[in-house]
């Protein structure tokens, strides 16, 4: 097999296949994949940026911004703009986790500027809403809300329900700063209900903790105690730490709130736990050590309480030499822009007195000139703007219709890519289970026992039925090519089975019965049936064919 072809294959089953591999076993096949495949100037940048991704996902994040940093040189080089772009972005979120805003911030604009060029709208406004984040931990409440609020208006006209979920907690956390609970816990709550939906566990996870922070303002510590475990069980069990040390300091908070300092205690141990694992250094963690030190001073125990104090002032110290040694490099960069500026002005003047003197010598023709035509030119000049105004607004609603359309055409080719992944998927399946049956038919069936430890005949009929991850990674192509249509499939028929949705969604994308029959692993004659079965349930008119109501359906 030629080694690109075998090189694409690899990473597609990377990206299919990572969210089932522990990430610390992920992060070895890709050194492997690496050092196999260093002949494809694509495989390195690859391997880095999906290696950044899983540092970011349990730490450590300086081996996050390494490996992002390194992937983004390499997508440079090859001239790989999307790339750039995304790196920029996982560099800018494992710097917020850092606790270090300003520097997430300057990479998110690259991340921008590079979308803004390569015309791609879904890029910019992704970016946009962890721009929104950055804001708000900075405390700049009210350009958070002003970009989130831009973000979600851009994300219901698309009726992107991904995007609508992410943006809203950022909404809610502004709305709660700004003093407007009531708004922020209807963004929340809309919020949780979009995830669940969605089956999206990390944002899911990220919902319960903003809901877990309103409770907290307004003084009620139980109801925070639960949405904070709400939160934290689910990011353990997809080992996703990023917002662990947050969630658990706020644990301890409402604990030491209700004097219950020994579950208080437990919650902040946590935090120093999952920091030194993850790298992260933030106000969090200063206020975890303040707080054990006050926990320690309440149970007269003063030796520890000496050592939590030696280690805040640590830690204080080394966050102090970090900021200033990034403040050091900001005046740097000041001074550096400053000495071309005064460059630039200097160019700029004496090309200024340059065109004073033209403007003198052709001013005296120009006046003369000018009263001769000024009225013959004022009409046609009017004629000419109004045509010019309306070549323009045709242009932009012709660009505009182009652009739309390019998008739609792109999604479509991802929905259709993933779908034939699909049907080959069940191919490779149906074949390896053929081979299986003939094995056992050949061999004695008292020395083939067919039992839980047979991994192979496990691995088979797992990989059988389709997974949940495939259809959920399938419903993402098939909502960006049809937007909105599942919620609003799930509004008006409300007792679908999964099942029959999956059958109606496929039959949408105009499938026959023998590629419904791969991808859903049943025989056609099932497919016919549950054709039947869905018609019935549709309660269809008989003038009426399934196939006519599905492809009407919008």
């Amino acid at each position: 097999m030629n080694i690109h072809i075998a090189d694409s294959l690899l990473r597609q089953k990377f990206l299919d296949g990572s969210s089932l591999i522990p990430t610390e076993k992920y992060i070895e096949l890709l050194d492997m994949y690496q050092n196999d495949f260093s002949s494809n100037r694509i495989c390195k940048p690859f391997a880095l940026e999906e290696k950044a991704i899983a540092y970011l996902r349990i730490g450590p994040l300086d081996s996050a911004i390494a490996n992002g940093q390194k992937a983004n040189e390499s997508y440079n080089l090859i001239g790989e703009e999307e790339g750039v772009a995304r790196t920029e972005m996982i560099m800018a979120a494992a710097k917020s986790f850092k606790g270090d805003f300003g520097a997430a911030m300057k990479h998110q604009y690259k991340a921008i500027e590079i979308y803004k060029q390569l015309n791609d709208s879904v890029g910019i406004y992704n970016a946009l809403t962890e721009l929104s984040i950055n804001c708000f931990n900075e405390k700049r409440y009210s350009d958070a809300a002003q970009i989130s609020e831009e973000v979600l208006s851009y994300a219901e006209r698309q009726k992107d329900t991904f995007l609508i979920a992410e943006i809203l907690i950022t909404l809610g956390s502004t709305y709660h700063q700004l003093k407007n609970d009531r708004k922020a816990k209807e963004s929340i709550i809309r919020s949780i209900d979009l995830r669940a939906q969605l089956n999206d566990d990390f944002g899911l996870s990220q919902a319960y903790g903003g809901m877990a922070m309103v409770n907290m303002s307004e003084g009620k510590w139980e109801e925070a105690i639960s949405w904070c475990y709400k939160s934290i069980n689910i990011s353990e069990e997809i080992e996703d730490y990023r917002n662990l040390t947050t969630m658990y300091y706020n644990l301890g908070t409402s604990y030491f709130e209700i004097k219950d300092l020994n579950k208080a205690e437990d919650a902040y141990q946590s935090v120093l736990k999952y920091t030194k694992k993850t790298g992260i250094k933030d106000v969090a963690l200063l206020r975890t050590y303040e707080r054990l030190a006050a926990i320690k001073q309440k149970q007269n125990n003063q030796t520890e309480r000496a050592d939590l104090l030696k280690k805040l002032l640590e830690i204080k110290d080394d966050l102090f030499s970090e900021d200033k040694l990034r403040i050091s490099e900001e005046l740097q960069a000041k001074y550096s822009l400053s000495e071309k500026q005064q460059k630039l002005e200097l160019v700029e003047l004496e090309n200024k007195r340059n065109s004073e003197k033209r403007l003198i010598l052709t001013i005296a023709l120009a006046l003369v000139l000018f009263f001769a035509i000024v009225l013959v030119f004022t009409l046609i000049q009017t004629n000419r703007n109004r045509n010019k105004l309306f070549e323009a607004e045709q242009k932009l609603k012709d660009e505009e219709v182009k652009r739309i359309q390019r998008e739609l055409s792109y999604n479509r080719e991802q929905l259709n890519d993933f779908t034939h992944h699909l049907v080959e998927k069940n191919k490779v399946i149906f074949e390896l289970e053929n081979k299986l049956i003939s094995k056992v038919k050949t061999e004695e069936r008292s020395q083939y026992k067919l039992n839980n430890e047979n991994e192979e005949v496990s691995s088979l009929l797992q990989l059988r039925i389709l997974t949940e991850d495939d259809w959920s990674k399938f419903k993402i192509y098939f909502d960006k090519v049809f937007p909105g249509m599942i919620l609003d499939l799930r509004q008006e028929h409300i007792d679908l089975t999964g099942a029959e949705e999956r059958l109606f969604l496929l039959m949408k994308l105009k499938s026959d019965s023998r590629e419904m029959s791969e991808i859903l692993g049943i025989s056609m004659e099932s497919v016919r049936k549950n054709k039947y079965r869905l018609k019935k349930k549709l309660k269809l008119n008989e003038d009426m064919t399934l196939e006519d109501y599905v492809n009407a359906f919008k």
